[in-house]
């Protein structure tokens, strides 16, 4: 059997069209991909350090279409697991971020000493301890883990509206609305990151300023768009 998404695609482009703050959610994602976009189209080094950074960046813009187009298709369970991945991703670049030689280490690790010292539960310790704020990682994660990524009892809500469970896709306003809100968060807050991380690379003085420019107008967009939104709870629509 082959699906036929469109007409599901139709119906939930009109729920998202007609969603409270859709046009900033939606610029805050065309900026996150346009500053990733432009991190990894800088030209490669020899370093093996940056370009696991552009590699990561490009991962993130991968991740962040796949929601796109699961969320408006009607798959919200996979578009909830790559919002994880994109969590997942947000960590560990920032993590990379506290101190540049870490990207060295994660990438040299054999496979056990990186699962030991850079798994997901280790990266958001370590960044828990940096934090000088209280923080709701460790909710964030494991509530997209069990709802989107793990087979869990929990993870049925996504394709059981009102636990009246759907055969393949169908169009859900709460859901596609939801899913679309924690794609702009985690692929904003992924994206800064990533940038912070690709600032501490080594680059030519006019590619700097050029991504200086980048990443400030980033971050100007983005803390604006915090500012407005920062009553909703990524997850809240699980």
């Amino acid at each position: 059997m082959i699906l036929d998404e469109s007409q599901i695609e139709a119906l939930n482009k009109v729920y998202l069209e007609s969603m409270p703050g859709f046009m900033e959610h939606l610029a805050l994602i065309g900026k996150a991909i346009d500053l990733l976009d432009f991190i990894a189209r800088r030209p490669l080094t020899d370093s093996s350090v940056e370009v696991s950074i552009q590699r990561l960046g490009v991962r993130v813009i991968n991740s962040a279409g796949a929601v796109s187009k699961l969320n408006l298709a009607g798959y919200y369970q996979p578009a909830i697991s790559q919002i994880r991945d994109l969590i997942e991703l947000g960590y560990l670049l920032e993590y990379f971020a506290s101190d540049w030689a870490l990207v060295g280490e994660w990438g040299r690790a054999e496979e056990k000493d990186r699962r030991n010292k850079f798994g997901p539960v280790k990266v958001r310790e370590a960044l828990e301890k940096l934090d000088t704020t209280p923080t709701d990682r460790k909710r964030s994660y494991k509530l997209f883990s069990s709802h989107g990524t793990h087979v869990t009892p929990e993870g049925f809500v996504a394709i059981s509206p009102n636990w009246d469970t759907k055969i393949g896709p169908f169009p859900d306003e709460a859901r596609v609305r939801a899913i679309f809100f924690d794609l702009a968060w985690t692929s904003g807050n992924t994206a800064f990151n990533c940038s912070k991380c690709a600032l501490l690379g080594e680059f030519g003085d006019i590619e700097k300023v050029a991504l200086v420019q980048k990443h400030v107008e980033f971050e100007s967009a983005a803390n604006e768009w915090v500012k407005r939104f920062h009553k909703a709870q990524i997850g809240s629509g699980i």
